[in-house]
């Protein structure tokens, strides 16, 4: 378990470093480019269709990296925690994948789980998102965050296809099962699925406070 913990640990680390590094440089350079690009389009008479494809493009790749920064880790969860980390993620992943979703916010307030959880929480929602977008052919999904009854609950749930959570498991094909569970594991948390063919899924990850 300490063996497992201190590489998920190395693993946040990394992604924490990777998405700074990608805000910091890359993002930087993309807005120069920008403004170079928008110089050129208002000192042009007629600006060229090249240059108004190319602000396009720039503007494609602005979001390309923002989601990819939120993928690895968003400086706000740090900063801010997970209630201000999920909505704007539900809603990238949302814009990105072109399924309607939903984030509600519960009675959950911050401090309720300590940082090792919340990311555990944030990790274990956007898995689970990345299946609905890979395989659940849904129409919507909503993540709602919130506690009763002494825990703390976050819910992932879309109206598609369903699946075998026992055939999937065992043939580690793509969903992440064991590594939402065993992320789960390491902060005393549980995580049960609820699925049916043509009934939708419902992920459940519950800490106890």
């Amino acid at each position: 378990m300490k063996v497992l913990q201190r590489v998920v640990a190395a693993q946040e680390d990394e992604r924490r470093r990777l998405s700074r590094d990608l805000h910091n440089d890359f993002g930087q350079r993309l807005t120069a480019l920008r403004m170079v690009l928008e110089q050129a389009k208002q000192a042009a008479v007629d600006p060229a269709p090249h240059i108004v494809r190319a602000l396009e493009l720039v503007a494609d790749l602005g979001g390309e990296l923002d989601f990819l920064s939120w993928q690895l880790r968003p400086a706000v969860l740090d900063e801010f925690g997970l209630s201000a980390a999920l909505p704007p993620f539900v809603s990238q992943w949302s814009a990105r994948t072109g399924i309607p979703a939903e984030f509600r916010l519960g009675r959950y307030t911050p401090g309720q789980l300590g940082a090792d959880a919340e990311t555990v929480c944030y990790r274990v929602a956007q898995e689970a998102l990345n299946n609905i977008a890979r395989h659940a052919r849904a129409t919507r999904a909503d993540v709602v965050l919130g506690a009763n009854d002494g825990h703390v609950v976050l819910v992932v749930e879309d109206d598609g296809i369903g699946f075998d959570v026992s055939r999937a498991a065992n043939a580690g094909d793509g969903f992440g099962l064991l590594g939402m569970r065993e992320r789960a594991g390491l902060v005393g948390a549980t995580l049960d699925i609820e699925t049916a063919a043509g009934r939708g899924t419902s992920v459940f990850l519950r800490f106890p406070i």
